[in-house]
């Protein structure tokens, strides 16, 4: 496997061959701040810096972890119901759908917790990514508030 970050995601084509174009070839692509983040007035309000920074104030402030994240997360999951996302890149799109028309499969992973997942999935759908023909399958649920899962 080779990993490669690079500042610009459009620049993936210059690590592929024309050997890379199958489905044996995977991308894998960071929800929050790779492919997508917060639009508008809540582009940090909202974003996993604020939820990072949030928690750590309190905690500092003397907060058990828990207590920490009881009070940032439902503050959280109410922005992500209403605050759509945005591309990072103006190109993220039109990459992504490209790599999908090479037959690249190409996969997206996050941290988001479950409960915001059919929310996650929607607001991919919304900015016109639509990862289901290109994973390796129907949905899946794995591991506790990491979610891999589309739904067909």
């Amino acid at each position: 496997a080779t990993f490669i970050e690079h500042a610009e995601f459009s620049s993936i084509f210059k690590y592929l061959t024309p050997y890379d174009y199958h489905r044996n070839t995977v991308v894998v692509l960071d929800i929050d701040n790779t492919i997508a983040t917060l639009g508008g007035p809540f582009q940090m309000l909202g974003s996993d810096t604020w939820v990072s920074h949030e928690i750590a104030k309190r905690v500092k402030e003397g907060m058990s972890l828990e207590e920490a994240l009881a009070q940032v997360l439902p503050l959280y999951f109410q922005l992500v119901h209403i605050v759509d996302l945005k591309p990072v890149e103006s190109s993220t799109i039109e990459t992504i759908k490209q790599l999908q028309a090479l037959g690249i499969t190409v996969i997206a992973y996050t941290l988001r917790s479950l409960e915001i997942s059919d929310r996650t999935i929607e607001q991919l759908n919304v900015m016109g990514i639509d990862l289901t023909h290109s994973a390796f399958g129907p949905a899946e649920i794995m591991g506790n508030d990491v979610i891999f899962r589309y739904k067909n």
